[in-house]
């Protein structure tokens, strides 16, 4: 038979310190927050350009040009890279 270790509640329980203590050696990135609207927004902008500069800097800009081409159309832009040089996008009005 064998031997079974035997856990009791007290052993289960953590007291603040422990879990303070834990959450100070894990690095949080992302969870829920609260904060004003703009900083919310500028947070999510944020996230999108790293986005959008990691792949640029992979060369896989192609996999970008939806959200790109998105934003753009949310903000009343069009963008385009037809006759333009290279790393070059053209930025035109969207008529309403």
């Amino acid at each position: 038979m064998a031997l079974q270790k035997t856990v009791t509640w007290k052993h289960k329980m953590r007291n603040f310190k422990d879990i303070r203590e834990s959450s100070v050696d894990e690095d949080v990135n992302e969870g829920p927050l609260v904060m004003n609207d703009l900083d919310v927004l500028d947070t999510i902008l944020n996230k999108i350009r790293d986005d959008i500069s990691r792949l640029k800097l992979k060369k896989q800009l192609e996999k970008a040009w939806p959200t790109m081409k998105g934003l753009a159309k949310i903000a009343g832009y069009g963008i385009t890279k037809n006759s333009q040089q290279d790393g070059k996008t053209f930025r035109y009005d969207l008529k309403k």
